[in-house]
């Protein structure tokens, strides 16, 4: 199917964004299709996280439209069965364990009393087996190094099992065999038909893996693919790599 054929998961109408009164976009509008890995690009505090959090529903300070799925008035409980968010921040988690965490994403799905039927728990294992930690299921959170918690995240989001999945900074605590490592199964659970959006700063990833790339540069956002993306990147970051 063609790149302008795949269905628009996702549309931003002339959408103004800030944060701590700097305005961070100004009247910007694009469209993120299903069955894409796109890379949000920009320099530190250029907004990526900001915008990330809007359209995940967690920074209401805009002006403009952010559609999902067709709709621009989601309810919470819509909204969670729509779009898994894995932030960077690592959260201490007392005594819950790497299974108890990740069946967390199946929470959209379950009853009021968040009763976790046998596909709920089916989904929850192939999470955890996805991002390589079956052997850590039963341990602590709080007891796993920064990479393992961080993959520990990204299978909650996987077990969420949404259409749109967004991702502040993946990479983050990550060696460089295991970035290569996530960037190939984000780029799977896009081929599923999903979309992926994530931020980072790693540039030969995004050009590599993605098939969209989104840089956003004073104030716009930019917005196509690596080799259209290219010579843009180079000029924002001031670099001659990709």
């Amino acid at each position: 199917m063609d790149n302008n054929q795949k269905p628009i998961a996702i549309e931003l109408r002339h959408l103004s964004l800030g944060f701590k009164g700097r305005e961070l976009l100004t009247d910007v509008s694009a469209r993120f299709r299903a069955g894409e890995l796109t890379a949000l690009l920009g320099r530190n505090g250029a907004g990526k996280s900001t915008l990330l959090r809007a359209i995940a529903g967690l920074n209401r300070d805009y002006s403009g439209d952010i559609v999902i799925e067709g709709s621009s008035s989601l309810t919470p409980r819509e909204r969670a069965r729509l779009i898994a968010y894995v932030a960077t921040r690592r959260e201490r988690l007392g005594e819950m364990t790497v299974g108890q965490l990740v069946a967390l994403g199946r929470a959209p799905m379950t009853n009021w009393l968040g009763t976790l039927r046998e596909a709920d728990k089916e989904a929850v294992d192939e999470a955890i087996a996805t991002v390589g930690l079956s052997e850590l299921a039963n341990r602590k959170v709080d007891s796993l190094s920064d990479g393992e918690a961080q993959r520990a995240m990204i299978a909650r989001g996987i077990a969420q099992d949404t259409p749109i999945m967004l991702l502040d900074e993946p990479t983050s605590f990550l060696d460089l065999p295991s970035r290569e490592t996530l960037a190939c199964l984000l780029k799977d659970i896009a081929l599923k038909g999903k979309t992926v959006i994530f931020t980072t700063h790693e540039l030969e990833l995004a050009q590599r893996y993605c098939d969209r790339i989104a840089l956003i540069d004073s104030q716009r956002l930019l917005y196509g693919s690596p080799v259209e993306m290219a010579p843009l990147i180079n000029k924002s970051f001031n670099l001659n790599l990709i």
